[in-house]
This record gives structure tokens, C-alpha cells and sequence, in this order.
């Protein structure tokens, strides 16, 4: 079994580039709703990695 211990962190990650790109052409509306989006999937309650 394959675990993803750092999934949501490597896609946040993998999103920078984009995310400083978006605001330059326009697109703020992209980068906003990103963020919005995962900061609702986040946790709500505190736990310590797996590292």
C-alpha cells in the first residue's frame, strides 16, 4: 500500500509557480479561488505528521 504522506503539501508546492504567474496576466480570480479551496480542505483539528 502506497501512502501520501506529503500529497497536499507537494500540491501547494507544485502551485507556486502559477500562482505568482496568474496575478501578472489578470487571473487573480484563479489564484483566489485556489487558496479558498485548500484552505477548506485543511483539517480543522491539530495532528503531527507521519515524518
Amino acid at each position: 500500500m502506497v501512502s501520501f504522506l506529503n500529497y497536499d503539501q507537494c500540491f501547494v508546492r507544485d502551485f507556486v509557480p502559477s500562482a505568482l504567474v496568474f496575478p501578472m496576466q489578470g487571473n487573480t480570480k484563479i489564484v483566489r479561488n485556489f487558496l479558498a479551496t485548500t484552505l477548506l480542505l485543511q483539517s480543522h483539528h491539530k495532528a503531527m505528521d507521519d515524518f
